[in-house]
């Protein structure tokens, strides 16, 4: 029979009165909570929190008294100091002793203490042998370290773990899941680790930090904020002001010493000199202190000869030694858990003891979670039991909600593979639209999931039926291998939360078709990425402070540096959108500061929306409680009913919107320049054709369809819809080509990558754009063209109703007049080269390259290539067109598809190298010379292609049925023409209108 069993029946339970001794009402309540999780006689884990001072020792040892066993019990401590004070305290039952609780008379338990690792299973039952409690640290129990055996099966029958909020890490789980068939019985003051894992046990008792200060439990700790003189060091000022307190009366009285937090011992080393040279002596406490080294030192501090303990760390927790009751932070705890174990230190409460203080500079090396306590000098106990209940009552509801999450996999009797309190996602979502039919009728419970994207190994719902869990496995191989030598298993999360007022879901998904793929599989049958409106109302819901980086999507065609996308960042950056910005970006994306967004306690957190996907995000992740509230709180800040619908908040950007109908007139597709410049290519027959060299046209079908032909030469690549959704759908005669990214070995279809990887843009004639499901406007559609770019030219010779057809009556056509011109001394030059680039794919009608003067002889032939100089070369790409009319007058239709095509010749500006490269390749077939030597014109472009010259281009749009006076003013045409200038100037091209 053990001891406990033994004295069992004598135990007398009852609580402290002013009359009489017993235990607090913490003790006998976290006891009695513990004994009763283990009645059943099923193995449990039950934990009670206890704040630091309130006897969690004396709880530790009344457990086996209620609950009796007829095996040794194991108790694990975090260090030796701990292990050594629980020894003592369970072998003389010193305090359930002087309390009335176990008799006096009778025998002490036989504890035995475990210094050396338990290398054997003989070793743990010489341990346990005629021992009633075997205590112990983790570097000696552990079977982690592999010089330890686990303990033989039934050894023991209960295990006691004090500072249980360590109980996640590796070497504490090693050794639990060593004894199966326990009951354990942990304590704790902090059950909510920084880290966020989570303490495998039920939480079945909690006394809360505020109820231990009105009990008188623990003492009021008073907070001394210290202020460094000029010249004077933190830490001397720190020195100072606590021997100045020590010599207070009521410190004098009682008896008080100091306990100092240092980061390091190299710091603590240095502080104990600087104490010293402030008056008072210390000892140094460390992890490596031996316990005879330590036994040495509290005996020097009960005889007063030191002042104090200088510690790194190892005081933070378990240390019992009333008379410390000034804590002095040289470096303050990071977080409110061992923050709480410090102040615990001088907490503790005995007659005549001085008070409980702590100095500390404040305003400095102070994280988020403990702010608020270095904010007041007035109220810090208050502050601090309240940062510790609200941690404690948001673990107990963290613990509940999790404990309601419903299983609805499939094969539900199998075990899943993780707990979903080991779930940890980032806050982001993709914010999705569906009907109020939808959102009324179906639930998110109701359909089964075998597989979404991999097979389902987590699927949780909660009780209120609006959020669901899945976590799914999958088959992972790199593209560029097609054997399963690497193949790994990939893990992905979804997770979907019902908005709780306005139809919405918010998907937290690996990819956009992901999350669509659950909302569809759920069974929502219209749905879409949420209204822009809303995303406005959720940045006008938002105390915004500045913003560190801003996207802007191009509302107006770019080219070379005018990026379809540009980023802003740094910390000033919302000055830094300027008027031009604001007309030809709209907001894409934006990542900002904001205050106390999400009531959550922050002071400041950052927040980010992408427009184009309906996306919100807040830096960090949370456990699946956090993020259900999280969601609560996006729910309510896109309810704001304040702010204007189309702009962001202290950001001169407009917000785009949902894109209902296309635009009429679209000029021009954009794939993202990203994109076209990477290795990527489709494969047609035998060629690989760039990314680069694909032209893409739009056509207008219907406010909801633009069709969008892809070709690369005379060869059609893609005949696809896109649609208001950003979807992108083969057409019946698109050839189904595939699309090889990034040199990925498997191809995907080209329509797919296209929509997929790039979100293709298209811009009307109205000044707008769209991308995916987003209209971008600029706040005015009238763009001012520079008349100083229009020039008039003479046409009464050149048949204007034929641009390359020959001319009727024996006149030139308008490509031969625009070839002439530009050789012509008075408006060219006759040394100039033209080529004929025209027909399908062509980078220009007319490519016209003049080069610079040092490069050509006497004659106007070209110097020997290797003696070429810098000087750079000018081209002027011509793109013409004949004219609509007898009669020169201004007619959009005269301009527009002009426009367009000089648009798609952009992209070669931005890439000088390529434009040389191609022409080189054409100049051998279809582009003709129409001006210069033929085969010095070839060899010199074959020599160019290889060493790429300095290139100056200019972008010319040719239409003599063009009135050029008419043009001031006319608000469609000037808009229209402005795209150009802005295109080209991007890379420092010049742009020409010639007409009548």
């Amino acid at each position: 029979m053990t001891w406990f069993e033994d004295v069992a029946p004598a135990v007398r339970l009852k609580l402290a009165t002013d009359a009489e001794p017993g235990l607090r009402r913490a003790q006998l309540g976290a006891a009695w909570a513990l004994g009763a999780a283990f009645m059943s006689g099923r193995p449990t884990a039950a934990m009670a929190v206890l704040p630091t001072g309130t006897g969690k020792s004396a709880v530790l040892g009344l457990v086996p008294l209620l609950v009796p066993t007829d095996r040794p019990v194991l108790l694990a401590a975090p260090n030796r100091l701990v292990r050594d004070q629980l020894a003592a305290a369970l072998s003389s039952q010193e305090v359930l002793r002087r309390v009335g609780v176990v008799p006096v008379d009778v025998p002490n338990p036989k504890v035995h203490v475990v210094e050396h690792r338990l290398a054997t299973p003989d070793d743990w039952i010489a341990a346990a042998r005629d021992a009633d409690v075997v205590v112990g640290t983790t570097g000696v129990l552990s079977p982690t370290y592999s010089e330890v055996a686990e303990p033989p099966r039934g050894l023991f029958r209960m295990v006691l773990v004090d500072e249980a909020h360590h109980v996640p890490a590796k070497t504490w789980t090693a050794l639990l899941d060593a004894l199966p068939g326990t009951h354990r019985a942990l304590v704790t003051a902090t059950p909510v680790r920084s880290d966020g894992q989570e303490i495998q046990a039920e939480l079945v008792y909690s006394y809360a930090l505020s109820d231990a200060l009105r009990d008188g439990v623990i003492a009021p700790v008073q907070f001394k904020p210290v202020i460094p003189r000029p010249g004077q060091s933190r830490d001397e000022a720190l020195a100072e002001a606590a021997v100045e307190r020590l010599r207070d009366p009521e410190h004098q009285a009682g008896r008080s010493l100091l306990i100092v937090r240092a980061g390091g011992i190299a710091e603590a080393k240095e502080l104990v000199d600087i104490y010293k040279a402030a008056g008072a002596d210390l000892a140094l406490v460390t992890g490596m202190t031996t316990p005879r080294t330590l036994k040495k030192i509290l005996a020097q501090l009960d005889a007063d000869e030191l002042h104090g303990l200088a510690s790194v760390g190892v005081l933070g927790e378990g240390f019992d030694y009333p008379r410390l009751k000034i804590a002095v932070y040289h470096r303050k705890h990071q977080s409110l858990g061992p923050t709480l174990q410090f102040a615990g230190r001088v907490s503790r409460t005995a007659a005549g003891l001085g008070p409980a203080e702590l100095l500390a500079v404040p305003g400095e090396d102070i994280a988020a979670d403990t702010r608020q306590l270095y904010e007041s000098d007035s109220d810090w106990s208050r502050i601090l039991a309240g940062l510790a209940d609200a941690a404690v009552q948001d673990e107990r509801e963290r613990r509940q909600f999790l404990d309601s999450l419903g299983d609805l996999r499939v094969h539900s009797l199998m075990p899943e593979p993780l707990s979903a309190a080991a779930l940890r996602p980032a806050k982001d979502v993709q914010v999705v639209r569906i009907t109020a039919s939808d959102a009324a009728t179906i639930d998110l419970g109701s359909a089964r999931l075998g597989r979404i994207r991999g097979d389902v190994v987590m699927d949780r719902l909660t009780q209120d039926h609006r959020m669901r869990v899945v976590v799914t496995a999958s088959a992972s191989r790199p593209a560029w291998v097609t054997s399963d030598a690497l193949d790994t298993e990939q893990h992905e999360l979804f997770i979907i939360v019902k908005d709780a007022v306005e139809p919405l879901l918010y998907v937290h998904a690996p990819s956009d078709s992901a999350a669509h793929l659950l909302v569809d599989l759920l069974g929502f049958t219209d749905f879409a990425a949420q209204d822009t409106g809303w995303i406005a109302r959720f940045l006008n819901g938002l105390d915004v402070i500045s913003y560190f980086s801003v996207g802007m999507r191009a509302t107006r065609l770019p080219g070379g540096t005018l990026a379809t996308y540009r980023t802003l960042a740094g910390t000033s950056v919302g000055t830094a959108v300027s008027a031009t910005d604001s007309i030809a970006y709209a907001a894409g994306h934006l990542i900002l500061q904001a205050n106390n967004p999400f009531r959550d306690g922050t002071l400041s957190a950052a927040v980010g929306v992408s427009m184009g996907r309906a996306k919100v995000w807040n830096s960090g992740s949370t456990d699946l409680n956090g993020f259900f509230g999280w969601c609560n709180e996006v729910g309510r800040l896109g309810r704001t009913a304040t702010g204007d619908p189309l702009a962001a908040p202290r950001l001169g950007l407009r917000i785009p919107q949902t894109l209902r109908e296309f635009p009429q007139n679209p000029l021009a597709v954009n794939v993202d320049s990203r994109m076209l410049y990477t290795a990527a290519y489709v494969e047609l027959g035998a060629r690989r054709i760039p990314l680069v060299e694909l032209e893409l046209t739009p056509e207008w079908k219907s406010s909801t369809s633009i069709e969008v032909t892809g070709h690369a030469g005379a060869d059609i690549v893609l005949r696809a819809e896109l649609d208001t959704t950003g979807s992108l759908q083969p057409l019946p005669g698109d050839p189904g080509l595939l699309c090889y990214l990034d040199g990925a070995h498997l191809g995907v279809p080209l329509h797919h990558a296209l929509e997929e990887r790039s979100s293709l843009t298209v811009y009307y004639a109205d000044a707008s754009s769209s991308s995916g499901n987003r209209l971008y406007t600029p706040p005015t559609a009238h763009l001012a063209f520079p008349p100083e770019l229009l020039v008039q030219a003479d046409w009464s010779h050149v048949d204007t109703h034929h641009e390359s057809k020959p001319g009727r009556n024996g006149r030139k056509n308008v490509q031969q007049a625009m070839a002439d011109w530009h050789t012509d001394i008075g408006t060219g030059s006759p040394q100039a080269r033209v080529l004929n680039d025209d027909g399908a794919g062509e980078i220009a009608d007319l490519i016209v390259i003049n080069f610079p003067p040092s490069w050509l002889d006497q004659n106007g032939s070209i110097t020997p290539f290797a003696d070429l100089p810098v000087d750079p070369v000018r081209v002027t790409l011509s793109h013409c067109k004949w004219a609509g009319s007898d009669k020169p007058r201004r007619n959009l239709s005269d301009v527009d598809q002009l426009v367009g095509q000089a648009h798609r010749s952009v992209r070669w500006l931005a890439n000088p190298r390529a434009f040389w490269q191609t022409l080189a390749v054409r100049s051998g077939g279809r582009t003709k010379t129409l001006a210069g030597d033929v085969a010095e014109t070839t060899a010199i472009l074959n020599h160019l292609a290889i060493n790429t010259p300095n290139t100056e281009f200019t972008i010319q749009v040719v239409q003599p049925g063009l009135d050029t006076s008419q043009v001031p003013g006319w608000e469609a045409g000037e808009t229209l023409l402005s795209f150009l200038v802005d295109a080209a100037g991007t890379v420092g091209a010049q742009v020409s209108v010639i007409g009548a």
